[in-house]
């Protein structure tokens, strides 16, 4: 059963953007905001929601280079934003991660950390894409350090 502070949250965050949300089951609520960004939210044991951002699949195998860049943009992510990228092994889902203890959000403030919380999944997912992209088009590798540095402030 969610915390009734997490059930507040999602509550504030229904309203705030006209849609019937509920935790199932599990404590999780999808929420498909366009036909690419599909958010997790979870409440965790310890009275805090868990955003998970669906970024692709995991590639199998993956090359030690890719391996280098999504550890280098958790790095950033990590140390810009409070957020790391993590793999589901159990769906082999790359997905973007953050935490959020409801005592720091408001349920003024939680539409804004959801929507800066997609801003972020959006500019991996097309980070992602570009790279895959020049890899296909036969450009060579994507330059870890300049693609995706400049995409990233810091949440607030």
């Amino acid at each position: 059963m969610p915390s009734p502070s997490c059930l507040a949250l999602l509550q504030a965050l229904s309203k705030t953007i006209g849609l019937e949300l509920a935790f199932d089951e599990r404590r999780h609520c999808m929420l498909m905001l366009d036909e690419d960004i599909l958010i997790s939210i979870r409440c965790l044991d310890d009275d805090t929601l868990g955003l998970y951002g669906l970024l692709s699949e995991f590639p199998e195998p993956l090359p030690a280079q890719d391996l280098v860049q999504l550890l280098s943009m958790n790095f950033l992510l990590m140390e810009r934003c409070g957020m790391s990228i993590g793999v589901d092994r159990a769906t082999d889902a790359v997905l973007l991660l953050e935490r959020l203890p409801v005592e720091a959000v408001t349920a003024e403030a939680i539409g804004d950390r959801v929507a800066q919380f997609a801003d972020q999944v959006r500019k991996l997912i097309d980070w992602l894409r570009a790279r895959d992209q020049s890899r296909q088009s036969g450009e060579g590798e994507t330059p870890v350090a300049e693609p995706f540095m400049p995409a990233f402030g810091q949440i607030v």
